[in-house]
């Protein structure tokens, strides 16, 4: 009776362990992940939910309205937004890592079209180098701009779409700034519908 009982609760432990692992695994190696997806838009991306993960929160354009922009995408650091929206005075709003997506009209490339959008690539305050580089095989260009907050800047364009990533950088060892490249890894652009 006593080995069965030790067996017993050694199997219980076995698959608690293996359950756990197969969640770390599901969730993309992010205990406690999520993850975005959108067809129409063919992509899609993973992110840490949770006390010391993020908050998604979407904006889409208007409809009827004459532009290229289609949606933008805010992870917001779940503590930050907490702390943000307690606030009663007005201050800018926390760091975020941000996700706007474009109709790519004229079909540019990703220097090209930041140049053309500089409203939104805010090229125009590149510090330093930029980079050619692919998210998930896709054409990308990598910059860093300074404004209130620096910001690594990617603008990707696939298909019938540019896609800016961009992560606030604040601090020398800010949660975005260790979680802006995994989140940049898990990037998936799918077949569109």
């Amino acid at each position: 009776n006593t080995a069965m009982k030790t067996y017993r609760g050694v199997g219980i432990v076995m698959l608690l362990v293996l359950g756990g692992v197969a969640l770390y695994l599901l969730s993309g190696g992010v205990i406690g992940g999520a993850g975005y997806t959108n067809e129409a838009l063919g992509f899609s991306f993973d992110y840490r939910t949770g006390p010391n993960g993020y908050v998604l929160q979407e904006a889409k354009a208007q409809v009827g309205t004459k532009t290229d922009f289609v949606t933008n995408i805010v992870l917001t650091g779940t503590k930050e937004l907490a702390a943000f929206r307690e606030q009663a005075e007005a201050r800018e709003g926390p760091p975020t890592i941000g996700v706007m997506v474009f109709k790519n009209s004229q079909n540019l490339f990703p220097e090209e079209w930041a140049k053309e959008n500089r409203t939104y690539s805010n090229i125009d305050l590149v510090v330093g180098d930029q980079v050619e580089m692919e998210v998930d095989g896709a054409k990308a260009v990598r910059y860093i701009v300074d404004g209130l907050y620096r910001l690594d800047t990617v603008v990707v364009a696939e298909k019938n779409y540019i896609y800016v990533f961009t992560g606030a950088l604040v601090e020398g060892d800010s949660p975005i700034e260790k979680d802006f490249e995994p989140f940049l890894e898990s990037v998936r652009f799918v077949d569109r519908q």
